[in-house]
């Protein structure tokens, strides 16, 4: 059955669509089904021996990792927007900083101001009395 399923997984490597695979081998669509499936769990499978292969020395952190994300339900959009977070805690905290520098420089100024003004206004109690 192996060398059955050589050229349509060439196909699929080749990125043709099930239709157009299905037209050049003249099989039917639970047939083409059947076997995009097949490629699908041999190709996916072949990522991750690769992943577990480039993770070996760590592998009982990946495993911890991988068994956090499926517990939580974690999808694909979750991790992008956590990575995105991320990205902005370093523009977000530069925000902060600057907004932290402004808000002193207010209250400097507010301290200053109301310095001022109580001098005016015992300068003007003075003259009053």
């Amino acid at each position: 059955m192996l060398c059955c399923m050589i050229p349509p997984f060439q196909l699929f490597l080749e990125k043709k669509s099930l239709a157009e695979v299905a037209i050049i081998l003249n099989i039917s669509k639970d047939e083409i089904i059947k076997i995009y499936s097949d490629f699908l769990v041999l190709h996916n499978m072949g990522r991750v021996a690769a992943i577990l292969k480039e993770n070996i020395k760590n592998l009982s952190v990946f495993i911890k990792w991988f068994n956090y994300i499926k517990e939580k339900n974690i999808r694909k959009s979750d991790m992008d927007i956590a990575v995105a977070n991320i990205m902005d805690i370093k523009s977000l905290t530069q925000q902060k900083e600057n907004l932290e520098k402004e808000l002193q420089e207010i209250q400097q100024e507010r301290d200053q101001s109301l310095s001022h003004y109580q001098y005016i206004k015992r300068e003007i109690n003075r003259e009053l009395y």
